[in-house]
Parts: C-alpha cells; sequence; structure tokens
C-alpha cells in the first residue's frame, strides 16, 4: 500500500467548533422552552383561579431557568406537572366561585393525559391517586359530581377512553379492572361530605350513626344523604344526556340493583328506572330474584315497589317464578329460607306500591284481587285484607268481576269463594260473564283447573251456584 493511499484511508480528528456547538445548546433550550411556552400559552387566559396561576407560574420558570433539558428530562417535568393537574381535577369543588368549567377545560387543554393518571405503584389500597380523576369524583365526592360529566366527555373527545369505557367510568383494564367507580357511585351516601363538615373520624361517625337516640345527628345524615342524592343524580342525568350513558347500560352495569340499596339514593333508582324499566327484567330474568337470593329486605322492597310502579298487571312479577324454580317469588319472601318476611310485612310493601282504591281514590284503582285469583289463589284473603274495595272492582279490559275468575280457574268450595258469591249477590246473581258469556254455575262446571287438581270441579260450588238461581238454565241460549 502506497504512502498516498495510507493518507487516504487514515481517520483525520475532526474539528470541534465551540460556535457550532453553542449553537446546538441555543437550539435545543429554545426547542425547551418553546415546549414550556405551548404549555402555558394553552392555560385559560381570563382565569383567576389559583391552581391556574400556580400552573402558570412553574411553566414560565421552567422556560425561563432551564437552559437544557434532555428528552427524559423533560418528559419527567412535564410528567409531574401532570401529576399536580391530576390531583387538582380530583379535588374539582362546586363550591369554588372562582372555578367554572372553562377552567377545566383549559387546564385539560394543556394536560390531557392528566385524565387518565394514576399511580399502579399502589393498587392495593384506596389512595385517591390509585384512580383516574374521573373515577375518584364518581366514588367518593360530592361537590365534585358536577364535573365528573365533563372529565369523562373530554376524555373520550382526546381519545383517552373509548366509548364502551365511558369515559373511564367503566374501565376495565384500569387501576381497578372493574366497574367499581360507577357501582360505588350508585351506592354513595352523604356520610364523607357530612364527616368533612364536622371534622368528624369515621369510627366516630359510625359510633353516632348508630346511636338512634341521638335524633339531631340522624336529621343531619338524612340532610347531607338528600343533597348529596340530589347532586349524584344531576350528574347521572347529564352522563346520560352526552350519551356517556345509554340506555343498555342500565342492565349492563346494573345500575337498579346498585341504586336501591337503600333510602340514601331514591333518587337515582327512579331516575334509572325512567330510563330503563326494562331493566327490572333483564335478558329474561326478574330482577327481583337478586334481593332474595342476598336476603336483602330493603332491596326487596324497593324493586318490588318499582314493579309495581311500572308493570301493575303483573304485580311487579310477584308471583313469577325464577327459571329452574317450582316456588313463586312471593312463596320465597316469606319463606324461613329466604328473606322470612311475615306475611304483614310483605303485604305492607305491595300496599305501598299499589295503593288500595279507597286511598288512590283519584286514579284508576288497580283489579289485584284478579290478579292475585289468577295466579295465586292461595293469598286472595290477605290480598283482600289490603284491599277490601277490590272485590266490587271489575277490570277494565274484560268488564269481570273477581268471582268471575275465581270461578273459571276451579275455585274450591272455601271461604274467599264463598265470600266473593254472597259479598256480590244480588249484583251478579243473573249476571253472564262478560267473556265466556256463561252464567255463574256454569262457568264452575266448565272450568279447566290448574295443576294436578285440573279438571277436578268442586260439585259443591256448582250445586250451591245452582240453587242461587235455578232459573238461569232455562233462560240460557246457545
Amino acid at each position: 500500500m502506497s504512502t498516498t493511499d495510507m493518507n487516504i484511508n487514515k481517520r483525520r480528528p475532526i474539528k470541534r467548533s465551540k460556535t457550532n456547538g453553542k449553537k446546538i445548546l441555543r437550539d435545543l433550550s429554545a426547542a425547551t422552552n418553546d415546549a414550556f411556552v405551548a404549555l402555558e400559552r394553552k392555560l385559560p387566559p381570563s382565569s383567576s383561579h389559583v391552581f391556574v396561576e400556580n400552573l402558570r407560574q412553574k411553566l414560565n420558570e421552567a422556560s425561563e431557568t432551564i437552559t437544557i433539558l434532555s428528552e427524559y428530562e423533560k418528559k419527567v417535568k412535564v410528567k409531574q406537572l401532570e401529576t399536580d393537574v391530576a390531583e387538582f381535577l380530583r379535588n374539582l369543588d362546586d363550591r369554588d366561585v372562582d372555578l367554572d368549567e372553562d377552567t377545566v377545560k383549559g387546564v385539560i387543554d394543556a394536560f390531557p393525559n392528566a385524565l387518565k393518571h394514576h399511580n399502579e405503584k399502589q393498587a392495593d389500597t384506596d389512595r385517591p391517586d390509585n384512580y383516574f380523576p374521573v373515577q375518584w369524583l364518581m366514588r367518593n365526592s360530592t361537590h365534585g359530581l358536577s364535573f365528573a360529566p365533563l372529565l369523562a366527555s373530554e376524555g373520550i373527545r382526546r381519545k383517552k377512553f373509548s366509548e364502551e369505557e365511558n369515559g373511564g367510568l367503566t374501565f376495565m383494564n384500569g387501576p381497578q379492572n372493574s366497574n367499581g367507580c360507577i357501582t360505588k357511585f350508585l351506592q354513595s351516601d352523604g356520610s364523607r361530605m357530612l364527616r368533612e363538615r364536622l371534622g368528624m373520624e369515621e369510627d366516630d361517625y359510625l359510633r353516632k350513626l348508630n346511636d338512634k337516640d341521638d335524633t339531631d345527628f340522624l336529621a343531619l345524615v338524612n340532610e347531607s344523604n338528600a343533597a348529596h342524592d340530589e347532586k349524584a343524580t344531576s350528574a347521572l342525568k347529564r352522563l346520560f344526556e352526552l350519551n356517556i350513558f345509554q340506555k343498555q347500560d342500565v342492565i349492563d352495569v346494573g345500575m337498579i340493583v346498585y341504586s336501591s340499596s337503600g333510602d340514601h339514593s331514591k333518587k337515582r333508582l327512579q331516575y334509572v328506572l325512567s330510563v330503563c324499566p326494562e331493566g327490572l327484567r333483564p335478558r329474561g330474568l326478574y330482577l327481583l330474584h337478586y334481593p332474595i337470593c342476598t336476603r336483602d329486605k330493603y332491596r326487596f322492597g324497593a324493586i318490588l315497589k318499582a314493579g309495581l310502579q311500572y308493570y301493575p298487571r303483573q304485580l311487579g312479577f310477584l308471583f313469577k317464578k325464577p327459571k329452574g324454580s317450582r316456588q313463586r317469588f312471593i312463596d320465597m319472601a316469606m319463606s324461613s329460607g329466604w328473606l322470612g318476611l311475615s306475611p304483614d310485612e310483605i303485604f305492607k310493601m305491595i300496599h305501598d306500591g299499589i295503593p288500595p282504591s279507597n286511598v288512590n281514590a283519584s286514579s284508576n284503582p288497580h283489579p289485584i284481587l284478579h290478579d292475585v285469583i289468577r295466579l295465586a289463589p292461595k293469598y286472595t284473603s290477605l290480598f283482600w285484607r289490603y284491599y277490601p274495595d277490590s272485590i266490587f272492582l271489575r277490570d277494565d279490559d274484560t268488564g269481570r268481576l273477581p268471582l268471575h275468575v275465581a270461578l273459571q280457574n276451579a275455585a274450591k268450595w272455601s271461604m274467599p269463594l264463598h265470600s266473593l258469591i254472597t259479598i256480590n249477590d244480588p249484583i251478579d246473581r243473573h249476571e253472564k260473564d262478560p267473556v265466556t258469556g256463561l252464567y255463574s254455575f256454569m262457568s264452575a262446571a266448565s272450568a279447566s283447573g290448574r295443576g294436578r287438581g285440573r279438571g277436578n270441579n268442586d260439585l259443591n260450588v256448582i250445586y250451591y251456584l245452582l240453587r242461587r238461581d235455578p232459573n238461569a238454565w232455562e233462560g240460557f241460549q246457545v
């Protein structure tokens, strides 16, 4: 190899220009500064909120004092600010006079990733930073609930969460991997708000709550629960108005079950029922079965009352049977192995759902005895006790009296049937069944009956009715 070749292949040292080095430094510093300046400009300019002012100051200090940051260091700085913003979002409070939705939106514009901020390392403890800001507001706040729909809608708009994840409210791969935040929201009460107001620890609060003689404190509890329920219902309505939740979510999330946990969530229950009353019978099942299986008497009463309101002709599904069972819900509710309700307790619940005609005179009285005789005749006497006027009521759809329904269903000679006959006499002595056109003794003779006694008509009933009106046969024309 020649000397020339050796000179050509020899690596020559690169002369570094101090001028060029300083230029690179200035360019990188400018890029870093510009990034923080851009974030500062996204903040709401007209807001005088103390957090926004502090955030603006931190961004200005970063852009003015930092000469150069590596890409990693720059991300760390932004991440620290995102953590501050996430903490701000978790503590949104509608009592803050300087806080409005425009201010919150402006802060989110600058730091949208704060919507999905949470501490993955502390997932086993119930700390605020274990949850996305929107989740924490829904789980543990009262005065921040009005901002939760905004955070959820912004999360969807900025593609931080999908529509199926309801803006983070039902995010399945998040810190809790469940619908826990929305289910807790539906069951929440005003206890946290009252404890903060009174400066009480949870143990002290629970001790006073169990003191039934402290009526003044219990009045405060009821007042706090009512205020929380009002705010929670408003937030829930807004979530449906923004289509973050839709009708099917009532069934998928189990909103009726969770919002029927106590008096403190009555308004939320009423609202979700108005959105989707079909949730009382989800996927062909009956929601009334759930509180029976869990031995929850309050929830049973709440769901039964809802069923009576939206499905009165089916008596709230009380006489239905759960899939695979021979027992009706009413039988299960009064069974000692399930709820163990006394007859008076359960019929008081029904009475609350469907008032008797003499109490509810302004509306069309419900022919409840017709349904009882048709579906569960053994409870006729008990229902009669709570609905004494129902024996005279006619079904608006058929014009029938309870006696007509009893005879068609092959009622046996008993005190209820004897009373039905004698009380209505002589009103229906010569009256034909409006549906079949048969006289009473003919209805009894031709009734098909139910169950094992099918077709085994009671001759005592037929004979008594025929003796009561022996001329009916002669006057009958086919």
